[in-house]
Order: structure tokens, then sequence, then C-alpha cells
């Protein structure tokens, strides 16, 4: 069984759960769960566990609490931000499968569970990870990372190139690179250059293996799982291959004979992960238009769940995924018409016809779908450059974007914040133009547009654009080849590189940059971990430093955090911690001598802890809400009052972990 393979029986706990309308899974391994101790035995401690300690923003884990107190609240966080309150059982264990949040920063940081009753808190490591597993980075393709938080417009342009690797060729247009785990779960970013896909290490560049892909027809396009495995459709055929090298697990015809085109392809997690094609057949004579398929597949065995023939040419399309249903895929067509199709049955939900001479590279997010609209050139050239949106549910128009080009291209739109961006090329004669766009999602008016400094040839245009931190990016080919980031907010540039043909993915602190000459990540100089711990002995007035001020000792009890903590009798004696971050948890003991403190944010109101407990010593915490990113300080005060069962007012302080 492979590390993320989820045995039978957890299947079956799956598909249970699906059946009420829970959360859709992904495969993943099972979680072992600890046996009761034997009768008469000691209860173990408290613990909270999960299946893997790699999660993944946005996809679900499995969170596991046990050796609890018998119907119990338990509180459980990634970091501070909430994940579940689960009600333990006879056996003062429970579990549940939540997504894991979009926000929280990469990197190393805290699995939490707390008692609601009595704030004993346990914690366990786990790393998370901000994903760009397609192009456009999820199967909506909306383009967007919220996960990726570091490089914003403030810091973009201090970013430094952490490594570069230079490309042996040939010469080919790349893919947006795809930063995804193997099956092994080592991280790698692979990038798809014509039918020639290589697999990276992140941390250094180096190519771990590299593999060309044959078969009838033309046309490539590659998009990775959650589970280690990728998915490559090649002209008239499509495969699942290991991540760890490159191998082939299974191969399926499309069945539309030696002549095709293949389209795009997406990975959705549906039906425990299934892979949506399309593809057009390609008829010998040119003046014969083809048709074209859309096809879904079970990710795992390959077995066809349905194929959709759509009479027209299609040209791309995106998945309205996750939990609720109805699951859609939404497909543009070069006749300008769209259709939308359930993802489970391929029943038509709807379909428009547009003014659109093409109307492909469509996204979803926020219950909008976008197309971008194209004008080919030739001899009777029609329909606008520009976009369309429309509602996923029914379809009904929102807005058409017109760009005012009468030829050119437009790339796939990045949807983040209530806003689509979008590249424009204006082409067929010279002088051309070249604009980034930023159109308000809900009205299609325009909020700014950004001339850029491209010279490209119409055929080629831009790169789709990528949003994560507040800036935009993206990439254009032709003799002023660039690389470019500008402030999603106004248009403003921040980020000028010499690339070309060059697509990028915000991903893990990080943006993963492909050409057609190299790979290239850049990050910041120091990349943040998300997680600070602060041992109560950490003092001073400065950022995350403890400022004791009022009469505190040091103290030492058994389990605490590297043996020691800081307590004080004295009234309104205070412990200020100023950080950057989006908050933090306060960890102190509960004896039957402790007293009560008082615990603020920024100088709010103030919540009352009572740190008296009637059984021994027990380790709890504290945590603020989740804040927004920033500057904050906590404030722990002592009353000089006690709860009736106490015989003193003593307040502790173990340690301040600090969430960035």
């Amino acid at each position: 069984m492979t590390p993320h393979a989820r045995p039978p029986a957890a299947r079956s706990r799956v598909r249970a759960a699906l059946a009420v309308g829970a959360l859709t899974l992904l495969v993943a391994s099972a979680l072992a769960v600890p046996a009761a101790p034997p009768a008469g035995a000691a209860t173990p401690p408290p613990i909270v566990t999960t299946t893997n300690p790699t999660v993944v923003a946005g996809r679900p884990m499995e969170v596991f609490v046990g050796f609890f107190p018998t119907d119990h609240l338990v509180r459980t966080y990634l970091g501070v931000t909430p994940l579940a309150e689960l009600r333990t059982g006879s056996s003062g264990s429970a579990e549940t499968y939540v997504p894991v949040p979009v926000g929280l920063i990469a990197g190393p940081t805290q699995l939490v569970a707390t008692d609601a009753l009595t704030g004993l808190t346990v914690t366990t490591p786990v790393t998370v990870r901000t994903d760009w597993q397609q192009q456009g980075s999820d199967p909506g393709h909306a383009g967007s990372n919220p996960g990726q938080q570091l490089l914003t417009p403030s810091t973009v342009g201090q970013a430094v190139t952490r490594w570069q690797v230079t490309d042996p060729g040939p010469d080919e247009i790349p893919s947006q690179p795809v930063v995804t785990l193997d099956s092994r779960g080592a991280s790698r970013v692979l990038v798809l250059r014509g039918a020639r896909l290589t697999a990276s290490r992140t941390t250094d560049g180096g190519t771990v293996w590299e593999r060309t892909f044959t078969g009838s027809g033309y046309g490539t396009d590659f998009a990775a799982g959650p589970d280690g495995f990728g998915y490559v459709v090649r002209g008239g055929s499509v495969s699942r291959i290991d991540l760890f090298d490159g191998s082939t697990v299974w191969t399926k015809d499309l069945g539309l004979g030696a002549s095709v085109s293949a389209q795009s392809l997406t990975w959705a997690s549906r039906i425990e992960g299934a892979v949506v094609v399309t593809a057009n057949t390609v008829p010998a004579d040119p003046a014969v238009a083809g048709t074209g398929l859309v096809a879904c597949y079970d990710a795992v065995s390959g077995r066809l769940l349905w194929a959709f023939r759509t009479g027209v040419p299609v040209t791309e399309a995106a998945v309205q995924d996750g939990s609720g249903p109805p699951a859609r895929v939404f497909v543009g067509t070069t006749t300008g018409k769209v259709f939308a199709l359930s993802l489970t049955d391929s029943a038509l939900l709807w379909s428009v016809q547009t003014g659109a001479q093409r109307l492909g590279r469509p996204s979803y997010a926020d219950g909008t779908v976008v197309f971008a609209a194209t004008t080919v050139f030739g001899p009777n050239p029609s329909g606008p450059v520009g976009a369309y949106a429309f509602t996923a549910d029914r379809g009904r128009a929102l807005w058409h974007y017109d760009t005012g080009y009468g030829v050119g291209t437009a790339t796939r739109a990045a949807i983040a914040g209530g806003t689509a961006y979008l590249g424009f090329t204006e082409s067929g004669y010279y002088p051309e133009r070249a604009e980034i766009r930023a159109v308000d999602l809900a009205t299609g008016s325009t909020r700014w547009v950004t001339p850029a400094p491209f010279q490209t040839a119409w055929e080629r245009g831009m790169s789709d654009p990528a949003v994560a931190g507040g800036v935009v990016y993206l990439g254009s080919c032709g003799p002023n080849h660039l690389f470019l980031g500008y402030a999603a907010a106004s248009g403003t540039k921040l980020l000028d590189l010499a690339q070309n043909c060059g697509s990028g993915a915000p991903a893990n602190q990080r943006l993963y940059l492909a050409d057609q000459l190299r790979s290239t990540a850049l990050g910041l100089r120091t990349e943040v971990a998300p997680l600070a711990v602060l041992n109560d002995s950490v003092t001073g007035t400065g950022a995350e430093q403890i400022d004791y001020s009022g009469g505190w000792r040091v103290g030492h009890t058994a389990g605490e955090y590297r043996g020691d903590d800081h307590y004080s009798y004295t009234m309104d004696a205070t412990a200020t911690v100023r950080f950057t971050g989006t908050g933090v948890r306060w960890w102190y003991t509960e004896q039957r001598d402790h007293g009560i403190a008082a615990v603020s944010i920024d100088g709010g109101p103030e919540t009352l802890v009572n740190q008296q407990t009637a059984s021994g010593t027990v380790l709890a915490a504290w945590t603020s809400p989740v804040l927004s990113r920033g500057p904050h300080v906590l404030r722990v005060r002592v009353t000089g009052t006690k709860s009736n069962g106490s015989t003193s007012s003593v307040v502790t302080l173990d340690r301040v972990d600090v969430v960035r």
C-alpha cells in the first residue's frame, strides 16, 4: 500500500460519510487509532493526531483526539485557526474530517486540541503546504493561492533567487509550474515543455526525472492530484503517472482515433478523485471543423465514468469542485458556445451561445465562471476580444467585457478578492497593444488597466496570470519578453524579470518560474517560520519577547516547556508580548492553589482565565481569535483574585506561541 492509499475499511467509512453529505475526501492513508488501555491500567495522557503530518491548504485532513474525559467538548486548531469542535464518546475519543484552512503560512506548525471545560491542551507537529497542483492552481483554474502570504507588494521587490537551473532543451514554451508532493512525500516542482515533463527538487532545482510523452495526435497537458500521482493527456490518450519516478500506472485511449488535439486536463476531488479531459478530432480537410469530447475518468483506476460529445470543437474546461452539490464542469468552444455539465454523470445543466468567435480558458471562483474571449486573425474575424461571466448554477449572464480590440488574445482569468485579472494582446497589424486589466467580478467594470511593456507576436500572447499575496504575476513571449508582478489593488508594477515565455506559480513561500531556457525559484532572503515558540525566559521589550512588569519569579513544574515558567502573586503585574502575525496561544499551568488571570489583545476587553483545578497539575492554554495579519499586543494581567476552591491568587506563564 502506498503511503497515501486508504484501505478498504477506511474507504467504506468515507463513502458512508459522503452518503450523509459530509466533506468529499481525497485518497489518504488510514489513521491508526490507539487502543483503549486494559482494565485497571492508568489512562494515557490525552492526544491529538492526524492521518498525515503534512497537510495541504484547502484539502481535507483527518483529526483524531483520544484519552480525553468522556462527553467533553474538545476544540481543535491549526495554529490558532479553528478546525472543528468534537464531543468525545464513551472511550474519550472522537474524529472528524475537515478542510485545511487557507491563508496559513506554509511550513511547520501545530495541530492543537483544547478541552473546553478544563483548558487542558495538547499538540502534535504538522506541516502545512500551499501547493499549486495544476494549471491555475485548483480544479476551477482560479489562478490564486490565498495561502501565499509573504511575497506581498511590500516584499516581492526584495525577493532573491533561491536557485536557477538551465533547461537542456529543446526550446519549448513551458506550462505553468506545478508544485506538489510525489508519492513518497518529497516536494517537487514539475514543468511541461511541449511533450517533455520534468520533475525537479524544490530545494535546489535539481532534476529528479524527465520524460517525453508520445502518442497519436498532438497537444499535451498535465495536472497533479494530492496523492502523489499525476495525469498527462497527450493527443489521443490520458495516463496516470507516479510522480516519484514518472512511471505509468495506467493509460486510457480517448477513443477519438489517430488525429486528435488534446486541449486540457483537470483533476477534481469528487468521486474520490476524477480526471476531466477535453479533446477534439482533427479532420484531414482543414475546412471541416472537428468535434469535441469532454471525458471524465476515475483517477485511481482509470475507469471511464462518462463522456460527453459537444458537436463542436472544445477549448478547455474548469471544474466547480468541493463538498457541496452539484459539482459542475464548464467547457468553452471555438464557436463561442458554453456548456455546463454535471461532474457526477455529464448531465447538461445549461448552455449559452455567446457572440464570441472563440470562447475558452474558463476560470471558476465564488459562484462565477469567467471565459476568455479571443478573436483569431483571418479573412473574417468576428466577435470581441474580452471576457464573459456567468453564474455557475444557472448560466445567467453577469457581464460581457469588451476591450475594443478587433483581433487579439486573452489569457485565462485569475480570480481573487472579487476581481478577475486578465492579460489582453491586440494583434494583426502593428502597432500592437498588450494590457493587464483588473475587472470587478460582480459587475464587469474596470478597476484598473496597466499597459504591459511587451512587443508580442499575436499568436503567442501572454502567460496565464497568477495571484497571491496581493500581487498579480504574468509574462510574455516575443522580443521584449518579461515576467512581471503588479500590485493587485492598483496595477503598480512591482517586479520586472527577463523571462522568455515565462509562467509562474506562487507556492510554499516561493515563486516558481519556468521559461523557455530555465527554471527559477524566488523567495525572501530569510524565509519566515509560521510558528514562533517563546519560552517564558525569552524576555525583553522587543518583538516576540516577553516584557514582565510588576513582580514575576521563575519557577519549575514537571511537564512545563523546557522545565520552567514565570509566576506572580502581585495584583496588576503584567506580561506583554508584541508580535506580528495572526494570533497567539498563551500556555500556563493549572493547580489547586492558582488564581485568576485576565488576558487581552491590542488593549481590547479582557477575558478572565481561571488557573485553578481540582485535579493535580494540568498544562493548559488560551488561544486568541484569528487576527488580521499585522502588529498586535498580547497582555496577561494578574487580577489578584481566585476561585472559592483555591488557596492563592498566583498566575503562571509557561510559554507563548506566536502564529505569524
